[in-house]
């Protein structure tokens, strides 16, 4: 019917959602942590604050969006969400298109602080620059990341995926279990978490796998590392592109839906009745425990 259609759209829409953004943030990320820090010289620290940003995020919007998203339009919120994950991960693809082809044979690679080593005092031959070596290490300034572009893309693309994912992780619950029945929502809410459970999963292979592709495949006509080689780059950015365009075709429709659904009133008529009837039914039993007792004493 076209009841059950509405609901299962309400099911599945809310799960895909849900799926592709586990599977953008706890799953691509972590896969491409390693690659990103030798690409746009980041430290484990940064990739680190990357990392923990989606979660600040999240902590900073939660009551907001919780107490204005609960009396308004909830699906218009989710919707709204989806459409900031969705630029969330675009901004988190576009340092690639910002950043010059990667050249394995760029000095930097051979002895920078991305590495957290310096190997001129590996070399007796240059045993007298390891002083140097030393000093530079020491005067490195630990707010310098804050000026590195690609940092600040990466933590906006994250601030985006926090602010993007709230309404669906908040309200979109509640949203659900108000468009439903009672016995049919426990069973909802369940294919939801499992729908989303599968993103990470998926993510860890999928991000795995698009790391066999050579970085500027689309930028280079040759490829000049083999995988095989520490140099390599695996393409890191695809996952996001395809995720943000994912996440943007499975928002719009949420858009669409109505405030309440045509249902609603109907699954909330049938608790009330159901409320009604078992309040009745406690009034008569304790009607009748009272009558009984009266009884014994007399």
């Amino acid at each position: 019917s076209n009841m059950e259609v509405k609901e299962q759209s309400l099911k599945f829409g809310f799960g895909g959602v849900s799926f592709i953004q586990q599977l953008a943030v706890n799953a691509l990320f972590p896969v491409g942590l390693s690659t990103l820090e030798r690409q746009f010289s980041l430290t484990s620290t940064d990739t680190g604050n990357i990392s923990a940003w989606y979660d600040f995020a999240v902590l900073l919007v939660v009551f907001p969006i919780c107490h204005f998203g609960r009396t308004t339009h909830k699906a218009r919120w989710i919707g709204l969400g989806g459409l900031v994950m969705a630029a969330g991960s675009f901004v988190c693809a576009l340092p690639h298109f910002l950043i010059d082809p990667y050249d394995p044979s760029h000095d930097h690679l051979k002895n920078s602080s991305d590495f957290g080593q310096c190997d001129a005092s590996l070399d007796p031959i240059t045993l007298a620059d390891a002083a140097k070596c030393t000093k530079d290490a020491s005067t490195t300034d630990g707010l310098a990341s804050y000026t590195n572009l690609y940092f600040l893309i990466f933590l906006l693309g994250q601030t985006l995926h926090g602010i993007g994912s709230t309404p669906l992780f908040s309200i979109g619950t509640a949203y659900m279990d108000e468009n439903v029945s009672q016995t049919a929502s426990p069973l909802y809410l369940a294919i939801h978490s499992v729908i989303s459970s599968f993103g990470p999963v998926l993510g860890f292979f999928a991000g795995g796998f698009l790391l066999r592709f050579y970085v500027d495949f689309d930028r280079v006509e040759t490829v000049p590392v083999d995988p095989i080689d520490p140099r390599w780059i695996g393409a890191w950015w695809i996952g996001f592109v395809v995720a943000g365009i994912a996440i943007l075709v499975t928002s719009l429709p949420i858009l669409g839906f109505a405030r309440e659904l045509p249902e609603a009133k109907a699954h909330r008529h049938q608790s009330g009745n159901k409320v009604n009837a078992a309040s009745q039914q406690a009034a008569k039993d304790l009607e009748e425990l009272e009558l009984f007792g009266s009884e014994i004493n007399i």
